[in-house]
């Protein structure tokens, strides 16, 4: 089963994430910005780099993604992976988490 289940497409509320370190919300004071990473299923191709925002107050752990069609990849399964960078440090979630893509019918 997949982390994140998405249609083609579609587009609707934001999506936001929350980053734990240890079963809590990691503080997040410490970065500038985020990014989330989805690539092919065996983590070869970057297929698309989606700017996140980091939510306040940043000791939440969250970011959110703001959701465009054009950010939704064509039908199949991706991995992602959230990449926070601040001054001097970058901190990528891991294991990567897995996206499905399904095809869009009307």
């Amino acid at each position: 089963m997949s982390n994140l289940v998405l249609v083609e497409g579609e587009v609707g509320d934001p999506i936001d994430f929350t980053i734990t370190e240890k079963g809590l919300p990691k503080d997040l004071t410490a970065f500038d910005s985020g990014i989330l990473v989805i690539r092919t299923d065996d983590e070869k191709t970057i297929v698309k780099t989606i700017i996140l925002t980091i939510l306040a107050p940043a000791t939440s752990g969250k970011v959110r993604w703001n959701l465009l069609a054009v950010d939704i990849p064509a039908a199949g399964s991706y991995r992602g992976q959230i990449i926070l960078t601040g001054t001097g440090i970058t901190r990528k979630t891991w294991p990567p988490m897995s996206i499905s893509v399904g095809r869009r019918y009307d």
